[in-house]
């Protein structure tokens, strides 16, 4: 039930982040600073032949991503899709991933006992994975970019995700979660308003902190989507998601 009341909650939280950045356009200065690498981006339409579940994962080719970041594994592809987003989900046994998970096992012992502060998830996976999402879209790069709230805009997005909650969730529910449910609306809408805005990738595009992170990117009237979880920081995942951008077949 827990994890169903959490999932509740962290829909309404996103459906807030979606609808807000839906209809907002993007400051002067981000277009001002966005003009050069606009102006010389060259054409990349052929995004739009993977916007299948069968072809999506054609999007990138296997032994340029190998290549790229020295996988020494077999890489294993899964597809999903939801609406008109298609995902292509690539992932790896990382060379250390014995060590990682006796590293794993240790921290969670030590842990326990109070004797270590919690291994970041990044730290403790065994499997590197790097997903793709591709949708088309309507937008365009004058009005891709979120544009940063300000402390009153943000409190008033928050206030009104957290009563769209309390109005969805039961009493049950709500006795369940105390004030966890309020706390991770905050929590998402205030790391949605983070956005680092990536210049010299597509027509437009930012990192977003939400959950691990994540490169937004629109070219030509697709959206790509690119999810890395292969380093053991953000920091480094965004130069990663870089990387695998200018891998796609475009």
């Amino acid at each position: 039930m827990y994890k169903k009341l959490m999932l509740a909650v962290t829909c309404v939280a996103l459906t807030a982040c979606g609808a807000d950045e839906a209809t907002t356009n993007t400051s002067t200065t981000n277009l001002n600073d966005h003009e050069n690498s606009v102006a010389d981006e060259a054409p990349r339409s052929a995004l739009k032949e993977y916007l299948s579940e069968g072809t999506v994962c054609d999007v990138l080719d296997q032994e340029s991503l190998r290549n790229t970041f020295g996988i020494q594994t077999e890489i294993k592809a899964r597809v999903s899709s939801f609406s008109n987003k298609y995902t292509c989900s690539f992932s790896w046994e990382r060379a250390d991933a014995d060590e990682r998970m006796n590293a794993m096992i240790s921290g969670t012992v030590m842990t326990a006992d109070g004797k270590m502060k919690k291994i970041p998830m990044r730290q403790r996976v065994t499997d590197s994975e790097l997903s793709i999402t591709l949708s088309q879209s309507d937008r365009s790069a004058e009005n891709y970019l979120p544009r940063k709230k300000t402390e009153q805009e943000l409190q008033t997005q928050i206030d009104a995700a957290k009563k769209a909650a309390n109005d969805r969730l039961t009493d049950e529910q709500k006795a369940a979660a105390g004030d966890v449910a309020n706390d991770m609306v905050e929590k998402l809408l205030k790391k949605n308003n983070e956005n680092q805005i990536i210049e010299g990738v597509g027509q437009a595009a930012y990192w977003s902190r939400v959950g691990f992170g994540g490169l937004n990117v629109f070219t030509n009237g697709v959206e790509v989507y690119i999810a890395p979880m292969i380093a053991d920081t953000q920091e480094e995942d965004i130069e990663n998601a870089k990387l695998a951008f200018q891998l796609l077949q475009q």
